[in-house]
């Protein structure tokens, strides 16, 4: 009858699972890592957008074009009559430039 060691496996099977446990841990960190990273990404953008601007009370002025007009010479340089749009925290309005 011979004697079947399994020292050897079992020391195996022990490391293999130690493996599999750091490696887990490893994942799980930087998934972490990367959703923390999403949500400052997020953050950022959310303060940086203008439509959080409107949420304080501001609103901005479009042409047609959506080109923003952000100076009193911009809007000097648009011919009358030009059509534009307002941008309020709740929606939009087109006007007209009566004059300079």
């Amino acid at each position: 009858l011979h004697k079947i060691d399994f020292s050897g496996i079992y020391e195996n099977r022990q490391n293999l699972d130690e493996l599999l446990e750091k490696n887990q841990r490893s994942i799980n960190q930087k998934i972490d890592h990367y959703k923390q990273r999403t949500i400052a990404a997020d953050q950022l953008l959310n303060g940086l957008s203008p439509y959080r601007v409107l949420e304080r009370g501001y609103s901005f002025i479009q042409d047609d074009n959506k080109n923003v007009i952000d100076s009193t010479s911009s809007f000097d340089l648009l011919s009358p009559d030009k059509s534009l749009s307002i941008r309020f925290k709740d929606g939009e309005r087109k006007v007209k430039k009566v004059s300079t």
